[in-house]
């Protein structure tokens, strides 16, 4: 798999965001309807979408088979979050950006890959989750090959 690996400045993104806690089994369903719901949300408080859909894996203890994921569409604007809604920041400063061109089966190898090239002085932010950004997903693609997503992780 070639990642395309680089560090890079990140822009910080205000997004409309919630929280679940899903199944392995639930997880593309609940990860959908999510992103359903904000993008509602986002068009009837006339909001501008502001870049594509993102899934952080927040460090939060869950159950043994379960999967805690916060769902984020950044948006330009005002609005006031419907509830089980909440607007957050992502990004700004210093990143690590890992490319994956495929299907998203792939990620959890991904994941491996981008969390191994980290160099030995280069740190996680504490208080900022990796997260996904889909620049291509199924809504906008047919064959999953097609698929492009970006890998982030936030550096001190």
């Amino acid at each position: 798999m070639d990642l395309g690996i680089e560090r890079r400045e990140l822009e910080l993104e205000r997004a409309l965001a919630i929280e679940l806690t899903t199944s392995a089994d639930n997880f593309e369903a609940d990860l959908s309807a999510a992103f359903g719901r904000l993008d509602e949300a986002l068009t009837e408080a006339g909001a501008v979408f502001a870049g594509p859909g993102i899934c952080a894996h927040p460090k939060r203890k869950t159950l043994p088979g379960r999967i805690a994921a916060v769902v984020a569409i950044p948006f330009e604007g005002e609005l006031e979050p419907e509830a089980g809604m909440k607007v957050l920041e992502f990004g700004g400063g210093s990143g690590l950006v890992g490319v994956l061109r495929g299907p998203y089966e792939q990620l959890p190898q991904a994941w491996a890959e981008l969390n191994g090239s980290l160099a030995k002085d280069e740190r996680p932010r504490s208080k900022t989750v990796p997260y996904d950004r889909f620049l291509r997903s199924m809504v906008n693609v047919v064959n999953s090959d097609e698929l492009i997503t970006e890998l982030v992780i936030p550096l001190v």
